[in-house]
């Protein structure tokens, strides 16, 4: 689940460690920031990220991230920072999660304005800091299908496009990179 932090890592990448079989990578999945602010951890939950990422290194682990690029939490600085990249639907952030009417306690998550260059600059650099500063060699790229709850129809290309510059995007600048997309 999302209840994570840097000790839980930690104590379980130690416990692979005596394991006969030790996976290669440690996979950091969702609780590891706010949804949106993927340039910054969570500070109450991983104090030392770049010292437990060194760590897991010293492990000899290769570091996975969960990232959902298209998706920004209400509690995130980015959303409080930047209200006008966010899709609106009659004035209101648009929240993706209606599409799960099944789950009705799950905390809404906001659609990034991918059709707005900053926005997508934004995700680029973040890219670029997740694996160029934080040296993490897989990325599980979520929630791929946000983009296509834009409100107008006729924007699926444009979502679609957007997903495919990402990936071009990140396949260009680090072709080592492995990817899961979900």
């Amino acid at each position: 689940g999302t209840n994570i932090d840097e000790n839980l890592i930690l104590s379980q990448a130690h416990k692979f460690n005596n394991h006969k079989f030790i996976p290669e990578y440690i996979l950091i999945d969702d609780g590891w920031c706010h949804i949106g602010d993927w340039d910054k951890p969570s500070s109450s939950n991983f104090p030392h990220w770049v010292d437990m990422l060194k760590e897991l290194k010293t492990l000899n682990y290769k570091t996975g991230l969960w990232i959902s690029p298209f998706m920004v939490d209400k509690q995130s600085s980015l959303f409080k920072a930047r209200p006008d990249w966010i899709v609106k639907n009659h004035g209101k952030p648009l929240n993706v999660f209606v599409s799960y009417p099944f789950f009705k306690d799950l905390t809404p998550k906001y659609l990034l304005d991918f059709t707005n260059p900053q926005a997508l600059e934004y995700l680029y650099h973040c890219f670029d800091n997740i694996i160029s500063n934080w040296g993490v060699s897989l990325l599980k790229i979520d929630h791929l299908y946000a983009p296509y709850f834009a409100i107008d129809p006729k924007m699926a290309a444009t979502a679609s496009q957007a997903i495919v510059d990402l990936f071009g995007y990140i396949k260009t600048n680090y072709p080592r990179v492995y990817i899961i997309a979900c």
